[in-house]
C-alpha cells in the first residue's frame, strides 16, 4: 500500500485551540487521584492499567492514606505530587469531586478526566453537583473529560487512564469516540479478540465540559489516527457539531453510529413538515452534508473502519470478483447492485490473460470463478491481471477454503499483490476453522477482511463514497435574492401574531422570497367569489385562509376543479358553513386560479433546536406523512445538498429522469429549496414554512406553489 492513499489525512488546518486539550491524549505525567490497593475497587483497575500500559511519564499516586500500590509511592494529596504532570484521573466519590478539581487547579493541573459516578445520571441531586464541579473547573481555567466516564486509551504513547478489565491492546490507525462507556468495553474487549488495533478511545460520559466535538478534534490532529469513529446518543450543541466535522471530515474520515432513531412521535405538530422532521432526519442531513458514513450496527462501525484504515480510496464505483465458487459471487453482484456500485467489464487484454491462465471450464468474465481446484499461484496471478485492467476501481476476493490447497497459502501468495497496489482489494475468506490461520495473515499484514461478501460490498461501497466527498471539493452554498423589504415588512405587521398565519399573509412572505406561487384574492360573498373566478379564468379551486386552520381538508376548507359560476357559488356556501365556527374576522374564503396538474411535491422548512434551520424536500399531496418520501438539508442549502435530496427521493428521481417529463421544472424546483433555505437562515422570526404541493406541470419549466402554510415565532 502507497503513502499516497492517505494524503487526505493532513491535520495542517485543524482548531488552533484544541493545544488545550492534548494532554488527555499525550500527557507529560499523570496523577491518579483516588488510587486504591483494593483490587475489587475500580481505582485498582485505574491504577494496574495505567501502570502494565508502559506509560513513559511521571505516574503519580494520590490517596490520603499514602502508602504504596503495585510497588510505586503514593503521596497524601495532589500538592506532594511531583512535577511533571499535566493531567489526573479523578476516582473519589462525588461528593469530593469539586474540592479535588479546585486542588488540581492550585497545582497546575488544568486537564482532568472524572472517572467518578453519581452525578446527572442519578437524578437532582446529581445534577446540582455537576453544575457545581463545572463552575469549579471554569474558575481554576480547568478542562474536564466526564463525570461518569470509563476514561480513555492511546496506544501509541502508550496510555491507559481507564479501570477496564485488563487486556493487551494492538496498537492501530482507528479512533474510538464514544457517550456510553459499556460500549467502549465491549468495543476494547472485541477489537483484541479480533487483532483489530485502536489509536485511541475517548469515553465521554456526562459531557459537563469536553464535548463530542472537541473529541472529535482532538483524534483528528493525533497523527496515529487515520479514521475516526464515534458512538452518538445526542449532540450538546448541533451547530458546533456541523462545524467541527465539515472541517475535520477533509482530512479523515468519521463514521457514526447514531443512536436513538425513532421520532418524538408524542410531539404535538401542525404541518407535515414538523411531523416529518425528526431529530433523526436532521442528523442524517448533517451527516450527508459533511460526508460522514452513517452505520447502522456497531459491527458495521468498525467493518467500514478497517476498510477505511487499511486500503486506498478507488477512482470509480467499477468492483471485479474472483472467487473459486460461483454461489458467492453471484450474492456478492446482487449486493454490488444494492449498493449502486458498477460490476467491472473488464478489457479484451484481461480476458486473453485470463484465459491463458485458467481452464478452459473457467469463467473470465466478471465474477472470475476459476473454479474449486484453483490454487495460490491462481489467486496471485489472476489477482494480478485484474488490478492492471484500468477499467477495475477495486476487487473482492472471495475465498472458500481451497478443497486442495491450505487457505493460508493463497492468502500467503495474495497479500504482497494487495500491498504494493493502489487499489483497493477487500478479501471474503469464508468458513471458520480451515481459514483460521488465514484470517490471522491478512490481520497481520492489515489486509481488510469479512466472512461474508455483503459485508465487504457495503465496506467497498463506503471507500467509493469517501472517495467521491472528496473530489467533490469544498460545499458551493447557494445565494439567492430575496425581497427583504416586504419581507421585512409582513414580518413587522405581524410580529404580534406568533402562530400560523392566514393563507393570504403566507402567499405574501412567499411570493416576497421570491417563490413563483398561485394568485389567491379573497372573496366577501358568493356574487363576489364568481366576479373573481371568471376574472381568473375557469376551472378555479376555493379555500379557506385562516391562522386558525392548518390542514383545510381535514375540516373541508378546500374545493376544487370549479368549473362553473354554479360550482363557484355552491362551494362558497359549503365553504361559509366551516368560516361559522371560527372566530370573527378571522377568516376569509378565497378563489385561486387552478394549476394544471403534474407532479405534487412538497418542500418546507423548519428550525431544529438543535443543528437550527433545515429544509424538506420530496413527494407532496395529501398523503406526504404516510409516503415519507421527504428528505431534509441543512440551510442555507449548497449544490451538493440540493443533488443529494433530489436522488434520494422517488419525487426527486422523477425530475432528473433523463426521459422525465418533469426534467423542464428542475431549476424551478432547485431555485424555491434555495430560496426557502436563505429565507429561514435569514430571518430568525420564521419557525416553519411548508408548501404543499408545489406543482411541476409536465413539459414545462415552472414549479409553482399551490398552498402555503407559514409559522412565525417571537424571537425576543
Amino acid at each position: 500500500m502507497t503513502d499516497k492513499a492517505f494524503a487526505h489525512t493532513d491535520p495542517t488546518d485543524l482548531h488552533p485551540d484544541i493545544a488545550e486539550l492534548k494532554p488527555f491524549l499525550n500527557p507529560t505525567g499523570v496523577a491518579v487521584i483516588g488510587a486504591t490497593a483494593s483490587p475489587e475497587k475500580l481505582g485498582f483497575g485505574l491504577t494496574r492499567n495505567l501502570i502494565n500500559s508502559e506509560y513513559g511519564g511521571g505516574i503519580h499516586l494520590v490517596n490520603p492514606k499514602g502508602g504504596e500500590i503495585l510497588g510505586r509511592p503514593v503521596f497524601p494529596d495532589i500538592e506532594s505530587v511531583p512535577d511533571p504532570v499535566d493531567l489526573a484521573v479523578v476516582l473519589v466519590p462525588a461528593r469530593f469531586v469539586a474540592e479535588t478539581i479546585a486542588d488540581c487547579g492550585r497545582r497546575g493541573i488544568k486537564s482532568i478526566i472524572i472517572a467518578s459516578g453519581g452525578f446527572k445520571e442519578v437524578g437532582e441531586e446529581g445534577l446540582e453537583l455537576e453544575h457545581e464541579i463545572l463552575r469549579v473547573a471554569q474558575e481554576w481555567g480547568c478542562r474536564l473529560i466526564g463525570p461518569n466516564c470509563v476514561g480513555l486509551i492511546h496506544t501509541h504513547v502508550p496510555l491507559d487512564t481507564t479501570f477496564l478489565s485488563p487486556r493487551e491492546m494492538k496498537p492501530g490507525s482507528v479512533a474510538f469516540v464514544s457517550q456510553s462507556g459499556a460500549i467502549c468495553a465491549a468495543v476494547v474487549d472485541w477489537s483484541t479478540g479480533q487483532g483489530f488495533g485502536l489509536s485511541a478511545l475517548i469515553s465521554l460520559g456526562n459531557q459537563v465540559d469536553v464535548t463530542e466535538s472537541e473529541a472529535l478534534e482532538l483524534v483528528a490532529a493525533d497523527p496515529h489516527t487515520r479514521v475516526i469513529t464515534v458512538y452518538l446518543e445526542g449532540v450538546s450543541d448541533g451547530r458546533a457539531f456541523v462545524r467541527e466535522i465539515s472541517r475535520v471530515s477533509r482530512h479523515k474520515p468519521i463514521i457514526a453510529l447514531k443512536v436513538g432513531r425513532s421520532e418524538a412521535g408524542g410531539r404535538a405538530v401542525a404541518s407535515h413538515t414538523g411531523a416529518l422532521a425528526g431529530q433523526d432526519a436532521v442528523y442524517e442531513a448533517a451527516f450527508r452534508r459533511n460526508g460522514i458514513l452513517r452505520a447502522q450496527t456497531t459491527e458495521e462501525l468498525f467493518a467500514w473502519a478497517r476498510a477505511l484504515a487499511n486500503s486506498p480510496l478507488p477512482r470509480g464505483r467499477r468492483v471485479a470478483i474472483l472467487t473459486n465458487a460461483g454461489g458467492p459471487a453471484v450474492a456478492a453482484m446482487d449486493a454490488i447492485s444494492a449498493e449502486e456500485l458498477l460490476p467491472a467489464v473488464f478489457s479484451e487484454k484481461t480476458r486473453t490473460a485470463l484465459q491463458a491462465r485458467l481452464h478452459p471450464a473457467a469463467n473470465t468474465q466478471n465474477p472470475v470463478d476459476m473454479l474449486a481446484a484453483a490454487g495460490p499461484r491462481d489467486y496471485a496471478e489472476c489477482l494480478s491481471i485484474i488490478m492492471q485492467d484500468d477499467g477495475v476501481d477495486g476487487v473482492l476476493v472471495i475465498m472458500p477454503p481451497p478443497p486442495m490447497y491450505a487457505a493460508e497459502d493463497v492468502a500467503s501468495a495474495i497479500i504482497p499483490i494487495i500491498r504494493q497496489g493502489d487499489k483497493p482489494v477487500l478479501v471474503v475468506p469464508m468458513g471458520e476453522e480451515r481459514i483460521r490461520d488465514a484470517v490471522r495473515r491478512f490481520r497481520a499484514a492489515g489486509v481488510s477482511e469479512y466472512r461474508f461478501p455483503e459485508r465487504a460490498v457495503t465496506a467497498m461501497s463506503v471507500l467509493a463514497k469517501r472517495a467521491e466527498f472528496l473530489s467533490n471539493g469544498h460545499l458551493r452554498i447557494l445565494d439567492c435574492s430575496l425581497d427583504s423589504k416586504s419581507i421585512e415588512t409582513i414580518l413587522d405587521d405581524n410580529k404580534s401574531n406568533e402562530g400560523f398565519l392566514d393563507l393570504t399573509t403566507a402567499s405574501a412572505i412567499i411570493a416576497a422570497a421570491g417563490i413563483p406561487i398561485a394568485r389567491t384574492r379573497p372573496a366577501d360573498s358568493s356574487e363576489d367569489a364568481v366576479r373573481i373566478a371568471l376574472e381568473e379564468g375557469l376551472p378555479v379551486a376555493m379555500k379557506i385562509s385562516s391562522r386558525h386552520v392548518v390542514h383545510k381538508s381535514d375540516v373541508g376548507g378546500l374545493a376544487l376543479n370549479l368549473a362553473s359560476e354554479t360550482d363557484v357559488s355552491r362551494a362558497f356556501a359549503d365553504l361559509s358553513t366551516v368560516t361559522a365556527g371560527i372566530p370573527q374576522n378571522q377568516s376569509q374564503i378565497c378563489v385561486q386560479k387552478m394549476v394544471p396538474g403534474g407532479l405534487e411535491l412538497v418542500v418546507g422548512a423548519v428550525r431544529d433546536p438543535q443543528f437550527g434551520p433545515v429544509v424538506m424536500f420530496g413527494t407532496g399531496g395529501t398523503n406526504v406523512e404516510s409516503m415519507n418520501d421527504v428528505v431534509f438539508g441543512l440551510a442555507p442549502l449548497s449544490e451538493e445538498d440540493l443533488d443529494d435530496m433530489f436522488s434520494s427521493t422517488y419525487g426527486g428521481k422523477q425530475l432528473i429522469g433523463p426521459r422525465s417529463l418533469y426534467r423542464g421544472g428542475l431549476d424551478g424546483v432547485r431555485e424555491t429549496l434555495c430560496r426557502l433555505g436563505q429565507l429561514m437562515d435569514e430571518y430568525p422570526a420564521v419557525a416553519e414554512i411548508e408548501i404543499n404541493p408545489l406543482i411541476v406541470p409536465p413539459k414545462s419549466n415552472e414549479a409553482i406553489a399551490v398552498d402555503a402554510r407559514v409559522k412565525l415565532r417571537t424571537t425576543e
